[in-house]
């Protein structure tokens, strides 16, 4: 029965999993999820190169327009390409969209484990710090800021809001860095 049941699944579309995820679960993946429509493309264009030789497909287009993918200029039977630029693009995406899923089902499933999760996150986050990779240190650090409703600690909250304000800050948005500490009472420490 299991075994029938993950070959249902894999047979379709990505999209479909998280439908079937969010159905099992009773949760809401791609709500505050602003990655999606490139995670949609980017599978979907990974099916174009398995099945198509990298050749747009009508099925391609339909499911970029279903998932709102700005597909402006695209044309059945165009070959798409892998610039650099859109391959580290995927690469983040991807990152995103697991390190995000990850958190979400790991605080859902074992909820003892609520320190070990944030302090994973931390690390994750403070790593892309280090690695100026500022444009995904953000995004994750505004989920596990922003989403996120719930932490180990106050202390692992606060980590997260000032590696998130350092995020934005060393980007070039001080402004921004500012008004995410500005909302945090540090009176007490």
């Amino acid at each position: 029965i299991i075994e029938k049941e993950v070959e249902s699944v894999l047979r379709k579309s990505h999209a479909e999993h998280f439908d079937w995820l969010e159905n099992k679960f009773k949760i809401k993946l791609r709500q505050d999820l602003p990655v999606w429509p490139r995670f949609v493309e980017l599978t979907e264009r990974r099916n174009l190169y398995v099945h198509t030789g990298g050749h747009v497909s009508s099925q391609y287009l339909q499911n970029c327009h279903d998932h709102n993918v700005d597909c402006k200029g695209v044309q059945a039977g165009q070959v798409l390409e892998v610039s650099p630029t859109y391959f580290r693009q995927a690469y983040e995406a991807l990152f995103e969209v697991g390190v995000k899923l990850a958190q979400v089902f790991w605080r859902k499933l074992k909820p003892a484990e609520l320190n070990d999760a944030d302090e994973h996150l931390i690390t994750v986050s403070y790593h892309l710090l280090v690695e100026q990779k500022y444009d995904l240190a953000k995004a994750l650090l505004d989920f596990a800021t922003e989403v996120l409703k719930k932490h180990s600690s106050t202390e692992s909250r606060r980590r997260l809001v000032v590696n998130r304000a350092q995020a934005y800050k060393w980007s070039g948005d001080d402004g921004r860095a500012r008004d995410i500490l500005d909302k945090e009472d540090f009176s007490a420490l």
